[in-house]
């Protein structure tokens, strides 16, 4: 799902099946993260998320794969703005950096566990119905707010 018309969207545009194929290979890792020795993926997930923000979709290792998947799976390129996806995966590393404060530097799993949920019940929206939570919110915002998303 985009943002709302009334938000900026930009030139820039993604395949919205690999943004799912995404959402499930974020799913993936953090289930994996729930191991207490492997929680340390989600301090992985912040950096590819924060390269998707920053850098661009096309920098993303996590993007890439996703990008991999969606080509062996034949899934039809499906176009859609960047920009609620970028917001989204700006929340998604508040989400992120949540859970890592709350574990490492507060030791308390019940957090960790409630923001990794949280993110996951998300992600797992993305990869199987198709809606970006991230990308509903964005089509709230102000313009103002939402205008530095736009490339």
């Amino acid at each position: 799902m985009s943002g709302n018309e009334r938000c900026p969207v930009g030139g820039e545009r993604i395949d919205e099946n690999t943004a799912r194929a995404n959402g499930a290979i974020v799913v993936v890792l953090l289930l994996a993260s729930l191991v207490p020795g492997l929680r340390w993926i989600q301090l992985y997930l912040l950096v590819d998320f924060g390269i998707k923000v920053f850098a661009g979709f096309a920098y993303s290792p996590n993007c890439a794969i996703a990008r991999f998947v969606a080509g062996l799976l034949r899934l039809p390129i499906r176009s859609a703005p960047a920009a609620p996806k970028r917001f989204a995966g700006a929340v998604a590393m508040v989400f992120l950096a949540a859970a890592l404060v709350s574990w490492f530097v507060l030791g308390s799993d019940e957090a960790f566990f409630v923001f990794t949920a949280t993110f996951m019940a998300c992600a797992l929206l993305e990869s199987v119905v198709g809606f970006c939570v991230g990308c509903f919110v964005y089509g709230l915002l102000p313009e103002k707010v939402s205008k530095p998303f736009v490339r």
